[in-house]
C-alpha cells in the first residue's frame, strides 16, 4: 500500500478503525478535495481494486469513493453507489 495513503481526519469527520487503521468516511465532494489537501489524488476504481488484491488492509465492510463520483465495492470492483452524499472510505494515491 506504499502507493496509497489516507486523508488524515479533521474535526466532524466520521471515522473508525479497521485493523489497527483509523479510516476516514466522507461524502464525494470532500473527498478529492482532502487528497488533493494532503499531495495526493482520490484512487481510480482500478487503484482500488489493484489494492484490495494485494492487501488484507482494506475494510471491506463499506464501499469506497473512487474517481468519478463512484461508491465501489472494494471485494468486487462493482459500483454500489452514486449517491453523493453518502459517507464512503476514502483512499488516496500518491502522486
Amino acid at each position: 500500500m506504499s502507493h496509497f495513503g489516507l486523508p488524515e481526519p479533521e474535526q466532524g469527520d466520521k471515522q473508525y478503525t479497521e485493523k489497527g487503521m483509523s479510516w476516514v468516511r466522507l461524502p464525494y465532494a470532500k473527498a478529492e478535495p482532502r487528497c488533493q489537501q494532503e499531495g495526493m489524488v482520490l484512487a481510480s476504481r482500478q487503484d482500488l481494486t489493484q489494492v484490495a488484491q494485494a492487501t488484507d488492509q482494506l475494510p471491506m465492510r463499506l464501499p469506497y469513493w473512487v474517481q468519478g463520483a463512484q461508491g465501489v465495492d472494494a471485494n468486487t470492483g462493482t459500483v454500489v453507489t452514486r449517491n453523493q452524499v453518502a459517507a464512503l472510505n476514502v483512499l488516496c494515491k500518491k502522486g
